[in-house]
Protein backbone atom coordinates (compact mmCIF):
# COMPACT_ATOMS: atom_id res chain seq x y z
CA UNK A 1 0.00 0.00 0.00
CA UNK A 2 1.71 2.89 -1.49
CA UNK A 3 0.31 5.70 1.17
CA UNK A 4 1.30 4.03 4.18
CA UNK A 5 4.53 3.42 2.64
CA UNK A 6 5.56 7.31 2.41
CA UNK A 7 6.31 8.03 6.02
CA UNK A 8 8.56 4.64 6.44
CA UNK A 9 10.38 5.39 2.89
CA UNK A 10 10.74 9.13 3.70
CA UNK A 11 12.64 8.25 7.02
CA UNK A 12 15.01 5.50 5.27
CA UNK A 13 15.58 7.93 2.52
CA UNK A 14 16.25 11.15 4.86
CA UNK A 15 19.58 8.69 6.16
CA UNK A 16 20.40 6.84 3.30
CA UNK A 17 23.58 7.96 1.71
CA UNK A 18 22.66 6.84 -1.26
CA UNK A 19 20.05 8.24 -4.06
CA UNK A 20 17.77 5.01 -4.18
CA UNK A 21 16.22 5.47 -0.83
CA UNK A 22 14.30 8.31 -2.19
CA UNK A 23 14.20 6.96 -5.91
CA UNK A 24 11.78 4.20 -3.79
CA UNK A 25 9.76 7.09 -2.46
CA UNK A 26 9.27 8.53 -5.88
CA UNK A 27 7.79 5.97 -7.08
CA UNK A 28 5.81 5.00 -3.93
CA UNK A 29 4.41 8.92 -5.00
CA UNK A 30 4.21 7.66 -8.29
CA UNK A 31 1.50 5.36 -7.68
CA UNK A 32 -0.59 8.01 -5.67
CA UNK A 33 -0.07 10.32 -8.82
CA UNK A 34 1.47 12.69 -6.57
CA UNK A 35 3.47 14.53 -9.04
CA UNK A 36 5.11 17.48 -6.92
CA UNK A 37 6.06 14.64 -4.60
CA UNK A 38 7.69 12.74 -7.67
CA UNK A 39 9.66 15.86 -8.78
CA UNK A 40 10.97 16.08 -5.05
CA UNK A 41 12.13 13.07 -4.43
CA UNK A 42 13.70 12.60 -7.98
CA UNK A 43 15.30 15.37 -7.36
CA UNK A 44 16.60 14.58 -3.70
CA UNK A 45 17.96 11.10 -5.48
CA UNK A 46 19.64 12.45 -8.04
CA UNK A 47 21.51 14.83 -5.94
CA UNK A 48 22.35 12.07 -3.47
CA UNK A 49 23.52 10.56 -6.29
CA UNK A 50 24.84 6.54 -6.37
CA UNK A 51 21.95 5.44 -8.47
CA UNK A 52 21.93 2.06 -10.22
CA UNK A 53 19.64 3.47 -13.18
CA UNK A 54 19.72 7.60 -13.58
CA UNK A 55 18.35 7.19 -16.74
CA UNK A 56 14.66 5.59 -15.23
CA UNK A 57 15.18 8.11 -12.71
CA UNK A 58 15.51 11.21 -15.19
CA UNK A 59 12.24 9.10 -17.03
CA UNK A 60 10.22 9.21 -14.05
CA UNK A 61 10.89 13.02 -13.53
CA UNK A 62 10.24 14.01 -16.88
CA UNK A 63 6.63 12.31 -16.85
CA UNK A 64 6.32 13.76 -13.29
CA UNK A 65 6.81 17.15 -14.65
CA UNK A 66 4.55 16.76 -18.14
CA UNK A 67 1.84 15.67 -15.94
CA UNK A 68 1.89 19.00 -13.76
CA UNK A 69 2.03 20.94 -17.45
CA UNK A 70 5.86 21.72 -16.61
CA UNK A 71 6.11 21.24 -20.34
CA UNK A 72 9.59 23.02 -20.49
CA UNK A 73 11.26 21.13 -17.23
CA UNK A 74 9.99 18.01 -18.90
CA UNK A 75 11.61 18.51 -22.43
CA UNK A 76 15.13 19.84 -20.45
CA UNK A 77 14.24 16.01 -18.48
CA UNK A 78 13.95 14.07 -21.19
CA UNK A 79 16.82 15.95 -23.38
CA UNK A 80 18.87 14.81 -20.62
CA UNK A 81 17.95 11.39 -20.01
CA UNK A 82 18.50 10.75 -24.09
CA UNK A 83 21.80 10.68 -23.75
CA UNK A 84 21.57 7.50 -21.31
CA UNK A 85 21.89 4.26 -23.67
CA UNK A 86 19.33 2.32 -21.35
CA UNK A 87 16.48 5.21 -21.57
CA UNK A 88 17.35 7.38 -24.84
CA UNK A 89 14.79 5.79 -27.40
CA UNK A 90 12.18 5.86 -24.77
CA UNK A 91 13.46 9.69 -24.00
CA UNK A 92 13.29 10.97 -27.58
CA UNK A 93 9.44 9.58 -27.59
CA UNK A 94 8.71 11.59 -24.69
CA UNK A 95 10.35 15.01 -25.70
CA UNK A 96 8.76 14.67 -28.88
CA UNK A 97 5.22 14.03 -27.68
CA UNK A 98 5.87 16.58 -24.70
CA UNK A 99 6.83 19.32 -27.41
CA UNK A 100 3.96 18.38 -29.02
CA UNK A 101 1.52 19.13 -26.61
CA UNK A 102 3.15 22.18 -25.58
CA UNK A 103 2.68 23.38 -29.51
CA UNK A 104 -0.53 22.04 -29.31
CA UNK A 105 -1.72 24.80 -26.24
CA UNK A 106 0.32 27.32 -27.27
CA UNK A 107 -1.34 26.92 -30.71
CA UNK A 108 -5.03 26.96 -29.06
CA UNK A 109 -3.80 30.11 -26.18
CA UNK A 110 -3.21 32.18 -29.08
CA UNK A 111 -6.13 31.75 -31.06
Amino acid sequence: EPKKAIEPLATAAKWSDEGEAYLRLAYAYNSLHDWPGVIKAVNKALDKGQLRNEGNALVLLGMAYYKQQQYNQAIATFNRASGIADVAAISEQWQNFVQGQKDKRELIASQ
